[in-house]
């Protein structure tokens, strides 16, 4: 199910990157109107999809303890954060990294940006397989993608190394929105699930949201120049490097002190 959902997440995305050029070619505003396909959904929402949970054991309706996220929960939404901030020199400066290198065109980076959604969403329809292969290091192997799709990027000198990169970053993006649900469903039981995994997709967000300034401010840090687009690879390399490590030893942890479940 979490491989199906970063498929249908990345692919809806595809979809509508794609139809956003044609209708743009139409008047700028009109790419506003695209939103209003939310509309089905709120229905579809409302129709089908449950309107109260039922009181359970270890909630406050069920005469309970209130469930708080544990420790490790917490560790693993600081590890989706950083993977947030390694990842966002992609879409913030891969088209000015291509002009600046004089390697090709708008056009050019947007089948680039769209072969990382289209990417990303076949590996949600093999993410069981990965799982099954990488077992609890599958956000290792994540971070490895990452750091090579930054590094391929940082040293490219023609569009064919540029596609590399992103269809890298493509295999790393499917894999990152998928796996924190894996881990979170290992690390916690049912109770605590609910609120954890809430927490990490909030966190997921929030490093989406504030990875610009970070990403700036750790370039400026080093000495980089932040409005070169290189340097915002450089620093994402190395923000890659370090969640690297980090991966290796929080998923060493894990195999550690919990038992290996395949996905099924």
């Amino acid at each position: 199910m979490l491989g199906l959902n970063t498929t249908f997440i990345t692919g809806g995305s595809a979809l509508f990157l794609m139809a956003a050029g044609p209708v743009c070619e139409m008047g700028w505003v009109n790419v506003y109107f695209l939103y209003f396909a939310a509309i089905p959904v709120m229905i579809i929402a409302q129709l089908f999809l449950v309107k109260e949970e039922k009181p359970g054991q270890g909630t406050a309706e069920g005469g309970g303890k209130n469930v708080s996220i544990p420790i490790r929960g917490w560790i693993q939404c600081v590890l989706v954060v950083l993977m947030g901030i390694s990842y966002t020199a992609f879409p913030l400066n891969l088209s000015f990294l291509v002009a600046n290198k004089g390697l090709g065109s708008a056009t050019t980076v947007s089948i680039g940006m769209t072969m990382i959604t289209v990417i990303s969403a076949l590996m949600g329809l093999v993410f069981p397989q990965l799982i099954r292969v990488s077992r609890l290091y599958i956000s290792t192997m994540a971070a490895i993608f990452g750091l090579a799709a930054t590094l391929i990027i940082i040293f490219a000198s023609n569009m064919t190394a540029i596609y590399a990169g992103t269809a890298l970053a493509g295999i790393f993006f499917g894999i990152n929105i998928a796996s924190p649900g894996y881990y979170i469903g290992r690390i916690c039981t049912p109770d605590q699930y609910g609120p954890t995994y809430s927490m990490a997709m909030s966190c997921n967000f929030m490093g989406i949201i504030l990875s610009p300034i970070i990403l700036n401010l750790i370039t400026g840090a080093w000495g980089g120049n932040p409005e070169l687009p290189v340097n915002s690879f450089i620093t994402g390399a190395g923000v890659f490097a370090v969640v690297l490590v980090l991966q290796i030893i929080w998923n060493t942890y894990l195999k550690q002190t919990i038992p290996v479940k395949t996905a099924s």
